[in-house]
């Protein structure tokens, strides 16, 4: 589990935009829809997966691709749409949820799974 280390302003801050986005939801037009992303990594952060496996992955935030380092290969992959955290070159997808929880499957069959900055000790 990551955890949240923000500051009382920093969540302060946090809280009023947030405020301030679902006050002006209503406002909104298609042409003026605001979108956010939060990414947890940067470049070449170390996950640690189930099964103790390791994958390197290169990601900024709102980056329209991701590099992949597993098992001595290197995988770029194109940002499926910029409503989606998913990356895909096609045959193998990286999949990310909200709280930074990585996976990559391959042909639709996920082989890096509850991938975290956080180590697995099992």
């Amino acid at each position: 589990m990551i955890k949240n280390k923000l500051s009382a302003s920093s969540r302060f801050l946090t809280m009023s935009l947030t405020l301030f986005l679902l006050s002006n939801c209503g406002n909104l037009k298609k042409e003026d829809e605001v979108i956010v992303y939060d990414f947890p990594s940067a470049s070449n952060t170390q996950y640690y997966c189930d099964q103790s496996r390791q994958m390197i992955v290169s990601l900024g935030v709102n980056a329209e691709a991701a590099n992949v380092r597993y098992d001595g290969n290197i995988w770029r992959l194109e940002r499926v749409s910029p409503d989606q955290n998913a990356y895909t070159d096609g045959t193998r997808t990286l999949l990310i949820d909200g709280d930074g929880i990585y996976a990559l499957e391959t042909g639709g069959i996920p082989f890096l799974t509850g991938c975290t900055t956080e180590r697995h000790f099992y």
